[in-house]
């Protein structure tokens, strides 16, 4: 873990190396064994935040008429009233997710002919991890039927349906569909989506269809704002169903060290009032740990002023810290071969980017995509701004350049697309690009820079 925690900056670092502050500080016991929860609990909480903040997602989402098994379908695109349940959520595709339990056996998805639209379902595990990336990338566009089966699973698919394994029992799969000329025809490619048990293939589970923006939940700050205590509480609760992902007998150990055993409950109880109050400290520490790991950008390739994730996001094996920061600022990522996500706050001069002034993004004529790509504005916490949503986002395709982007609170007299800003203070910028060429996993194409006017 501390090749990672370098990768992800001196903020995160310092939290979890505290053994420094107990041999440099006065001798106590009471003190060195609060530094030593703090350190033990700082451990877990990054292994177990994904696991923690996934139930706390599932539990937001899946509300009647909602239920396990079954497709969530959203009938509307995203908007700043609506879209706190994800992270920077995309107005260039409409979402479905289905919640899958696993626990009675597998299911089966029936996939229908997609047409020329693009589509991505990836599927996570419990602990964010990507186990399955069906889509227009792996599959292809015409009719597929696909296999989800839990860890404890032995049997082969049907013949002519593609298998996948979640290491997890808890799965969670997040279908996209591109969305370049409106909502028609997006309900029936929605409705074709189908689960039922493998067991019994023909007992679908009807879905549910929100058409319209219901109340949503912050998880993220619902997660935060869990005492050590609570966390560690919901995060034994969450390892009744769920091993650890993958076999790690070193995470095995911090968690046990910090009192979390897979199938037991935790027992405060067991620590002494100096351990309680390094326990207490955790949540407020690491968080901070996280968000400026996050700001700082250390993990990430820069290429003029945006920010690229690490290329291993999605498939993180023992890279806890990085998988924690992600599911807090990204829940949901997708991976780099199917979806590239790179951000920025910044102008080409390095100045924070301001609502109320104008800027420029000048496209080149290929955009290194085979399917396609886009740009939204988001305010700093990667929520959408209030207004007319429609203005948030501009997409194209691959040789559709080259473009100029016009980047300012009010529309433009004229410009080859507008990317509305608010009218102050910071925000920032998303582009995403969908199956990205080589040259974008290799970290060798130039970004265009956003400039100032």
């Amino acid at each position: 873990m501390g090749k990672v925690l370098r990768r992800l900056g001196l903020g995160l670092l310092a939290i979890i190396v505290v053994l420094g502050l107990v041999a440099a500080s006065p001798p106590g016991r009471g003190f060195i064994g609060e530094k030593l929860a703090l350190r033990d609990g700082a451990q877990a909480y990054l292994i177990g935040y994904p696991l923690v903040t996934m139930q706390a997602t599932r539990q937001a989402l899946v509300q009647p008429p909602a239920q396990m098994n079954a497709f969530i379908h959203a009938r509307y695109l995203p908007d700043a009233r609506n879209a706190v349940n994800v992270i920077s959520p995309s107005r260039d595709t409409v979402y479905s997710t289905a919640w899958l339990d696993l626990r009675d056996g597998p299911v089966i998805i029936e996939q229908p002919d997609m047409g020329d639209r693009f589509w991505l379902m990836p599927v996570l595990d419990a602990w964010t991890n990507v186990v399955a990336d069906p889509g227009t990338r792996t599959l292809g566009n015409g009719r597929h039927r696909m296999v989800v089966a839990g860890p404890d699973w032995a049997g082969e698919a049907p013949a002519g349906v593609t298998l996948y394994r979640s290491t997890t029992n808890l799965a969670w799969a997040i279908l996209r569909i591109q969305v370049d000329d409106g909502l028609d025809g997006i309900s029936e490619l929605q409705d074709g989506f189908r689960i039922a048990p493998l067991s019994n293939p023909r007992d679908y589970r009807d879905p549910a269809v929100v058409e319209r923006p219901r109340e949503a939940t912050d998880v993220r700050a619902q997660v935060d704002a869990l005492t050590g205590e609570e966390f560690f509480t919901a995060l034994a609760d969450a390892l009744r169903d769920e091993p650890l992902v993958p076999d790690d007998p070193a995470a095995v150990d911090m968690l046990a060290k910090a009192g979390i055993v897979a199938g037991q409950p935790y027992d405060a109880s067991r620590f002494s009032a100096a351990q309680r109050r390094g326990i207490a400290e955790v949540p407020g520490r690491v968080q901070q740990g996280m968000t400026d790991a996050f700001d700082s950008g250390e993990a990430s390739y820069t290429s003029n002023g945006w920010r690229i994730p690490p290329m291993d996001i999605g498939d993180y094996g023992t890279e806890y810290p990085l998988r924690a920061v992600i599911a807090r600022e990204g829940l949901g990522a997708n991976l780099p071969e199917d979806a590239v996500y790179a951000s920025t706050s910044v102008d080409a001069d390095g100045e924070p980017l301001i609502g109320g002034r104008n800027y420029a993004i000048d496209l080149p004529v290929d955009m290194p995509v085979n399917a396609f790509w886009s740009i939204t504005a988001y305010d700093q916490r990667g929520n959408l701004l209030p207004g007319d949503a429609a203005t948030l986002s501009v997409s194209g395709e691959a040789g559709t350049g080259p473009r100029r982007i016009l980047v300012s609170a009010s529309p433009p007299d004229e410009a080859d697309g507008w990317l509305r800003i608010p009218e102050a203070g910071r925000f920032r910028l998303l582009m995403r690009l969908y199956w990205p060429e080589p040259e974008v996993l290799g970290n060798q194409w130039t970004y265009p820079p956003v400039r100032a006017q």
